[in-house]
């Protein structure tokens, strides 16, 4: 399931596209052809890591659930030791 990975390792941010152009294309480079929806994965410090259509995670007309979450597990972050 993918909430629970959403949930436990991320920080989901939903991004109006039309009031916040600007930041796509910060996010996404000036020549990227965007669609929607589309994911945009950060690290801790706001930096760039990937940006992926969803159109390849659909099964039919609805997003695969098994293919969200392979692509959500490449993306989680490293674990860190909380006593250092």
């Amino acid at each position: 399931d993918v909430h629970p990975i959403v949930h436990e390792e991320f920080e989901l941010v939903l991004i109006d596209s039309g009031k916040n152009k600007d930041l796509m294309l910060e996010y996404g480079g000036e020549d990227r052809q965007y669609s929607f929806p589309h994911l945009t994965v950060l690290d801790e410090h706001g930096v760039v890591l990937t940006n992926q259509e969803t159109g390849s995670l659909e099964e039919g007309p609805k997003h695969d659930p098994k293919l969200v979450s392979q692509f959500l597990r490449t993306w989680i972050p490293e674990k860190v030791d909380a006593e250092q």
